[in-house]
């Protein structure tokens, strides 16, 4: 498995996507979840959390229209997609998407995109790759 090392990559003009230090990636089980899955799912959930993994390059590039479009990104929204054995722990899938506001007001942005975190049998998370969501709509959003 090949491990992307740009967790970060912060180019000047995208320097305002990072979220705040308070409002790291929040992940959530998916909402299909029950029973035994959900408990997986809810472990697994606040262990990500709680690493507070990084803004990866793909997320910034994927969603620098919020920049030009006003958006002061808050924090990260995740949701578990998927989750496969792998050779060194466990494969992750996440929808990720953007909590926002705009010129103060509260806002929902239509646009996600798939994350793939690796969680490694030390327990440690890394990051291997991230495509666009098929239902995700770049440059859609409402606000309150």
């Amino acid at each position: 498995m090949k491990f992307h090392p740009d967790f970060v990559l912060q180019p000047p003009a995208l320097q305002r996507l990072e979220p705040k230090p308070a409002s790291p990636l929040n992940v959530m089980p998916s909402h299909l979840a029950r029973g035994t899955v959900l408990a997986v799912h809810s472990g697994l959930a606040a262990k990500m959390t709680a690493a507070k993994l990084p803004v990866n390059a793909f997320r910034l590039r994927h969603f620098a229209w919020l920049d030009r479009a006003g958006f002061e990104v808050m924090g990260w929204g995740g949701v578990i997609d998927a989750i496969e054995p792998i050779d060194e722990g466990s494969l992750v899938t996440l929808v990720v998407a953007p909590n926002v506001t705009v010129r103060g007001g509260g806002a929902t942005v239509a646009d996600m995109i798939y994350e793939k975190y690796a969680l490694l049998n030390d327990g440690t998370f890394r990051f291997v790759d991230a495509a666009p969501h098929p239902a995700g709509e770049a440059g859609s959003y409402v606000t309150d």
